[in-house]
């Protein structure tokens, strides 16, 4: 309970699962009690009352029932009885609990505090929108320093490079030059770099400065560039939120008259970014680098192996004499691995797969050093390894963890599920390995840093643990490097003077006793610290083991209380670590991290007497708006009250035809734009993307007055970045239809409601030609192509997908189920690395990729693979029943139905609510008649790993009461979402199963999405296998595709002379195997409609081909000539009916365009009223003679013209 009192909001107090659940305070003594906050967490009461003691054993009830909002400080005065008199506790009593997901768990509060009188009201150090707050700031009152056309700034030496910096972002923003030069006493910004400096007192002498700003410039002086570079992020949040623009605008570039002395309180100020578990691309990297940095962060840590993924390149270069490990598998195997789809996925969207190059790491490792943030890379040993043994088949050994499969390595890891993997001490190899690894990594880093990992290693033996953590230490020492190990490595007792600690959660005694030898501490406390926990209960992104909290509760903490009598000088920094299990993409990972980073940047900058929440919340109203315009996601919640900015924007038009013209930009975080477009407002409902607040006191609307003497007309707001469950509110442009009757120049005038008034110029010319947009051709069917068509169980094929609905969320299904979600880029492009689960049977699997237009490509993929399909059917009809279920899962989940639904994407739990039953967990399946049974396949919980059971045991029975055993033990070898199959071959009605043991020790329930029987009844004939074939989208009726194909014009002229018509195959005859329907399908000499044709039909592949030729006059162009000849001259070719299958990677049979190896186009249509339905076109694009005309003279003329040609028919059955 102490958590609840003891002033720190980052610790909470929660209750067992009661509903009258209470927390009492007792005082020092009784006393008068003014008011009571409770600082509550999501999982708030859903109804309490307060109550109150004197002495003795009643509480009287101070307060009614309350209905609190969750994550909030609920402030409650006591009512008229209890007023004014004298009280010793104080109580919360419990009504009712909140339920979360569906679901009630105990009542959690961070704070409960009694106060006696009014809370004392704290001056804020200033208004100025300035994060981290400087140590000190005085505002001079003189007049503030206006950036314009003539400013330049003044550098010489080492700061040069700070100030281009400096002056690029600027000049960006206001279109000025602002040179950088030698000299400049006036109207400039000067940046002095003083090794007399005399700094505040603090860890890190080369990152303090001093800003002076007056009229006539600013000045910033430090010891060192990283100084400099300090003091330009804070001249930087002086001057408007629009100066972070990425492309000119019009405003006052005014920053007010100050005078800062500045220094950082902890040299490491850092954030952990994942791109282990899902990649994150080389420029998603630099724009976070960016935002960090403007807040004066220091350290990045890059944590680049874990299970699911290895990203960085390691090449053979350099391997020790006889190291047999191609260590080139790592990127190509493992590189292209990732988490597949997560239960808080937004729209279920698939982990990212990728690598860096040692090149492009270099190229993030000097983008960072630029903006004075150090990389700390990391490769987790021995724990999170399962992408090294997945990839190298020689680290697997008798001491690695998990098991291999038949292949020799271990099954790719692709959900969020820790400590299943190890390596192996013992074996000689893992150390030639990791020095290899680790030495390229150390090559190619100049930090100080290499993190070791050494967390949740749970399968690791502790005497191995021990041994390995001491060896991975000085393996580090002796590449001249320093250690970093999560908080496990402190149990080794093998750490001294150097190493350092990153605390996250566990036993603090022994990160204490590394400490007292000499190690330094990173503060990275799970509840106050990790990035990847929700903001509050709606956030579709995010978990909740560590708590849940926006940008206050990641400020009300300190570092320096982490580890027990520990002195500050002992820690290094905080840093705020975030996991990829749920978020995609640099975009999920800024909203996430920002604005909660940047209460780290300010925790670990600040003087801890500095800083108070209330007055950093008034602080971040200013900072929101920056973040938008720097383009950098976030979550703009209801913490804060977000102010606005907005300016005018230069454009260009033509002139004599309407078109819209973009005049002003605004930045509003918290709003959304109405309706009709005409206003912005407060985006106050608690829906999905939860309520926000604004600055904004009522809708902002827009004049323009285009400046050619017509009248204003109300503007509009649009936005390529709305606010969203997952996004803030990004920048509005806003603009009108208009058109200027004449080229010139004109002053436009943007007038908002709230009084603001915007300047722009347009400039009007006959010759301007808008910017193209890309085009999404809907009515052209999307493609797909694969690395290849082939695969093993187990690996990754590349797949490259065009045509889809731009930016959007795009459905994967592989076998009719859905695997997850691909996003697409603007112009309907997305890239998955598709992966075929251990154990898949062998065979043609189908792959589809669907968007939400209905539009859909497939492609058959043929996996090889040991495990065959089982022999019949599968069962269907099937009852079911349980030992327990959970009915308070999301329907239709949590009961013994969802086994068997035939859908893998719902779930039987067992009862979970307490009292919860532990193993064994038993299920029952009525088949409802006897059946030769040959197989029984498991389809486990495909969102989560929660509940998935290892092992098993097998019973039948004739009555459903009366069992024997048929096997024992079996055991589900991955805890993955992989299908288990085992045989059984057994005649029964009845079965059933039981779950007796997890593969996760800590989890007491079971879980399972289907249970599949294959079989046949007795006597019944085992079923022909149906051949996978792809279906071809076609476009719906209306669609029109440019350009049409046409046929080729048919000769005008007629034959000279008459063929001779004989028919040399009867249809139907021996051989043929098809219905021959028309002139291209059945072979011989044919009349029809006036023409002669002639057909031979031969085998190919697994059908036939037919060759028409019409008896025609053909025209040919040769040596300048034109000339014709009379007799047999090809008209088509013709597929005959058979499989799609046999199409799924001939262009012949799927609809599209490409161009051949000798460079000639083609095009296919598929599915049209040309092809009729089951059939394909294909034209090829060809210079052809245009329709002759006969002269006077009796002479005939052609010309040359390029077209589609036809010339092949493709039938499908």
């Amino acid at each position: 309970m102490a958590a609840a009192n003891d002033g720190d909001t980052s610790t909470r107090w929660s209750s067992n699962h009661s509903d009258t659940a209470w927390i009492q305070v007792e005082l020092a003594e009784a006393t008068v009690i003014d008011h009571v906050n409770i600082v509550w967490e999501a999982a708030c009461a859903a109804r309490y009352k307060l109550q109150v003691l004197a002495d003795g054993e009643t509480f009287v009830d101070a307060t009614a029932e309350i209905q609190p909002v969750c994550d909030t400080t609920d402030t409650q005065n006591l009512n008229d009885e209890t007023t004014g008199a004298a009280w010793k506790f104080v109580r919360m009593q419990g009504l009712d609990r909140t339920p979360i997901g569906g679901s009630k768990w105990g009542i959690s509060l961070f704070e409960l505090e009694v106060w006696d009188g009014p809370e004392p009201v704290v001056a804020p150090a200033t208004e100025l929108p300035l994060v981290p707050l400087p140590r000190q700031v005085v505002e001079t009152g003189g007049e503030p320093f206006v950036l314009h056309a003539d400013t330049r700034l003044e550098a010489t030496g080492d700061a040069v490079a700070v100030a281009e910096q400096l002056a690029e972002r600027f000049r960006t923003s206001t279109g000025f030059a602002l040179p950088v030069v030698a000299d400049a006493p006036t109207n400039s910004i000067r940046l002095v770099i003083d090794e007399a400096y005399q700094s505040p007192d603090g860890p890190s002498p080369d990152e303090a400065y001093s800003l002076d700003v007056t009229a006539d410039g600013a000045v910033i002086t430090a010891p060192a560039a990283h100084g400099l570079f300090n003091g330009t992020t804070t001249l930087r949040q002086l001057f408007p939120a629009m100066i972070e623009s990425d492309t000119p605008v019009n405003a006052t570039w005014s920053a007010p008259a100050v005078e800062i002395e500045d220094a950082p309180r902890f040299v490491h100020r850092g954030v952990q970014l994942d791109p282990a578990r899902s990649f994150i691309e080389v420029d998603e990297v630099k724009a976070i680098i960016d935002t960090l940095a403007s807040f004066k962060q220091s350290r990045l840590h890059f944590h680049l192996a874990d299970d699911q993924g290895w990203r960085i390149e390691i090449t053979n270069e350099g391997k020790a004499e006889g190291d047999p490990v191609d260590y080139t598998r790592l990127t190509e195997i493992s590189g292209q691995s990732a988490m597949l789809s997560h239960g808080n996925a937004y729209k279920s969207e698939l982990g990212r797969t990728g690598y860096y190059t040692q090149d492009e790491y270099k190229e993030i490792v000097a983008y960072a050093a630029e903006r004075f943030v150090t990389l700390i890379p990391e490769i987790d040993v021995p724990g999170h390894t399962k992408a090294m043994l997945h990839a190298i088949p020689e680290l697997n050994s008798e001491g690695t963890a998990p098991a291999t499969t038949v292949y020799g390595t271990t099954m790719e890891q692709n959900d969020g599920d820790v400590g299943e993997s190890t390596l192996d001490v013992d074996n000689p190899q893992t150390w030639v390995s990791l020095r290899h690894i680790f030495g390229q990594l150390a090559a190619i880093t100049p930090g100080e840093y290499i993190h070791i990992g050494g967390d949740e290693a749970h399968v690791t033996p502790h005497e191995s643990f021990v041994s390995f953590v001491e060896q991975s230490v000085a393996l580090v020492r002796d590449l001249g490097k320093k250690p970093i190990g999560w908080t496990e490595i402190s149990y080794s007792g093998k750490l001294s003077e150097g190493d350092v600690i990153q605390y996250w959660i566990g036993d603090l005694s022994h990160v204490a006793n590394a400490v007292s030898q000499g190690a330094k501490v990173i503060a990275s406390r799970a509840n106050a610290a990790y990035l990847d926990m929700k903001y509050h209960p709606k956030t579709p992104i995010g978990l909740t083991w560590a708590g849940q909290g926006d940008l206050d509760h990641y400020y009300n903490w300190d570092p320096a209380d982490v580890v027990p009598n520990a002195d500050e000088a002992d820690i290094l920094g905080p840093e705020a670590p975030l996991w990829s299990e749920t978020h995609r993409g640099g975009d999920q990972n800024e909203f996430l991290i920002f604005p909660r980073a940047i209460s780290h940047a300010e925790v670990g900058w600040t003087p801890r007497a500095q800083r108070d929440v209330g007055e950093y919340l008034d602080r971040m109203a200013g900072i929101g708006p920056r973040l938008a315009v720097m383009g950098s996601n976030f979550y703009d919640g209801n913490r804060v009250e977000w102010e606005t900015d907005a300016a005018g924007a230069d454009a260009q038009a033509g002139t004599g035809s309407s078109a819209r013209i973009e005049v002003a930009h605004v930045v509003a975080p918290g709003t959304k734009v109405s309706e009709d477009g005409t206003a912005i407002a407060v985006d106050s409902v608690d829906d999905a993307d939860s309520a926000s607040r604004s600055a904004l006191a009522a809708p902002l609307t827009a004049t323009i007055d285009f400046g050619d003497g017509s009248a204003p007309v109300a503007g509009t707001f649009t936005t390529d970045a709305p606010r969203t469950p997952v996004a803030a509110a990004g920048l509005y442009r806003i603009g009108a239809e208009h058109s200027y009757a004449a080229a010139g120049s004109h002053e436009v005038t943007v007038t908002l409601s709230d009084g603001r008034v915007l300047t722009a110029t347009v400039v009007a010319s006959g010759d301007y030609e808008a910017p193209a947009q890309p085009v999404f051709e809907e009515c052209v069917a999307p493609s797909m192509e694969l690395a290849a068509t082939t695969m093993r169980d187990d690996s990754r094929v590349a797949v490259s997908l065009a045509g889809l609905e731009p930016n959007a969320y795009v459905d994967v299904l592989w076998d009719g189920d859905k695997v997850g979600t691909l996003r697409t880029d603007a112009e309907g492009n997305a890239f998955h690395s598709h992966y075929a689960p251990y154990q898949t049977v062998k065979g043609d699997h189908l792959l589809r990729v669907q968007d939400s237009l209905g539009r859909f490509v497939e492609k058959v993929i043929t996996v090889e693979s040991q495990t065959l399909a089982p022999s019949g059917r599968l069962l269907t009809g099937i009852e079911a029943a349980v030992s327990s279920d959970a009915t308070n899962e999301p329907e239709p989940n949590g009961v013994a139905d969802a086994l068997v639904d035939g859908n893998h994407a719902t779930y039987w739990h067992s009862q979970w609510a307490a009292p919860a039953p532990d193993y064994p967990h038993w299920m029952t399946f009525d088949l409802g008649e006897d059946h030769e049974v040959s197989a029984i396949v498991i389809v486990p919980r495909q969102d989560s790993p929660n509940g998935r059971f290892e092992t098993f045991d097998v019973e039948t029975s004739e009555d459903g009461e009366n069992w024997t055993s048929l096997s024992a033990g079996v055991t589900i070898p991955t805890g993955g979402t992989e299908a288990f199959q085992t045989e059984v071959e057994v005649t029964a009605r009845h079965f059933r199963l039981t779950a007796t043991a997890p593969h996760n020790d800590t989890h007491v329930f079971a879980t399972a999405a289907e249970v599949e029987f294959w079989g046949l009844l007795p006597g019944e004939e085992q079923p022909e296998v149906e051949p996978v074939v792809p279906e071809v989208w076609a476009p719906a009726e209306g669609c029109v595709v440019e350009p049409t194909p046409e046929p080729s014009e048919e000769p005008n002229e007629e034959p000279t002379a008459e063929p001779t018509v004989t028919v040399t195959v009867t249809p139907g005859g021996d051989g043929q195997h098809w219905d021959a329907s028309d002139v291209y399908t059945t072979p011989g000499y044919h009349d029809v409609n006036g023409r002669k044709w002639h057909t031979a039909c031969e085998p190919y592949s697994r059908t036939f081909r037919c060759f028409t030729d019409i008896w025609s006059t053909q025209v040919s162009y040769d040596d300048g000539v034109f000339t014709q000849s009379t007799g047999w001259n090809f008209n088509n070719l013709t597929y005959l009916p058979s499989p799609k299958s046999l199409w799924a990677s001939n262009p012949l049979g799927n609809p599209g365009a490409w161009e051949a190896a000798d460079g000639r186009k083609w095009r296919t249509e598929c599915n049209t009223p040309a092809t009729g339905n089951n059939g394909c076109r294909s034209y090829i694009w060809v210079e052809n003679l245009g329709a002759g005309f006969q002269n006077p003279d009796g002479s005939w003329s052609y010309g040359l013209v390029d077209r589609w040609v036809f010339n092949n028919i493709v039938k499908f059955r």
